[in-house]
């Protein structure tokens, strides 16, 4: 269970469907969930650390998992990595335009693709 506040809910950059798209898609840990999510909130290892109530060894750890698992060497790379794979995600929803339900969205799969 996650507070209002917490990173598991995701960077405040990102709607929250989009962010656990991503975090399924990964299979990220919850742990390494909240380390990315202050990570592209644009945390430093001090803040996380604190935000989270663990020792740097142990963030450090968690990135070196998240650096692993998305092929990226450093910070940068990561957040460049993470929005281009959230980007990917997203752009396979539609926002509908209805007015009743604006904020509402769709996963087309491919078969709601294809013409008949």
């Amino acid at each position: 269970m996650s507070l209002p506040n917490d990173p598991l809910n995701g960077p405040a950059c990102l709607h929250r469907s989009t962010w656990q798209a991503v975090r399924f898609r990964l299979s990220l840990p919850d742990q390494q969930a909240r380390v990315l999510s202050c990570v592209l909130d644009g945390r430093s290892d001090k803040e996380i650390c604190a935000i989270l109530g663990v020792g740097r060894p142990t963030v450090r750890t968690h990135l070196k998992r998240l650096f692993t698992r998305l092929n990226a060497p450093g910070r940068q790379q990561l957040v460049a990595r993470f929005l281009r794979l959230a980007s990917d995600i997203d752009a396979k929803h539609v926002i509908l335009s209805d007015d009743a339900d604006r904020n509402s969205r769709v996963t087309l799969s491919r078969t709601d693709r294809r013409r008949p």
